[in-house]
């Protein structure tokens, strides 16, 4: 009877070593992930996503939906509407025919500087391609692209 529960405790211990083995790997794992996006890299990443799936609307129906959640889905990329503190991402059309996508912050204000700054990516499309993008974060550009003009640089077909 004592050989019995002394076997019994050994297989518990070694199952309760287990069990915080992988409770600590999973811990490690939860927050590697968390760690490494940013949540200005994050938005923007969303926002990429919404461009692509808005100049495919474009291409359909000749204008930009009335809610994001009309945009079609691509399959294995994200399909998020949401910034990383949860809220709407905005669309805005504006009359140039520029579209402009909004996040304000970890805020949720206008304005702000650092973590609270306001994320704006607008873009041109045509035929479901990009012609033109620009992505600010405040006051900074970070990144202006003419598409158009690199696809002529780099002698890649126009858009059907």
């Amino acid at each position: 009877m004592l050989k019995g529960r002394k076997k019994l405790w050994k297989r518990l211990a070694y199952a309760f070593i287990l069990l915080l083995t992988i409770l600590f790997i999973l811990t490690a794992i939860l927050f590697m992930r968390t760690e490494i996006i940013p949540p200005c890299q994050a938005t923007i990443g969303t926002m990429h996503s919404l461009m692509y799936r808005a100049a495919i609307y474009l291409e359909v129906h000749d204008s930009i939906p009335e809610n994001l959640s009309e945009l079609p889905k691509r399959k294995n990329k994200d399909n998020g509407i949401r910034d990383f503190w949860f809220r709407k991402i905005k669309l805005i059309e504006q009359k140039d025919g520029l579209i402009v996508l909004r996040s304000y912050g970890r805020n949720g204000k206008v304005g702000g500087k650092g973590g609270n700054a306001d994320i704006t990516l607008s873009f041109r499309a045509n035929g479901g391609r990009i012609d033109y993008e620009l992505l600010e974060v405040g006051d900074e550009i970070r990144h202006e692209q003419e598409w158009k003009k690199m696809r002529e640089l780099l002698d890649l077909p126009a858009p059907d």
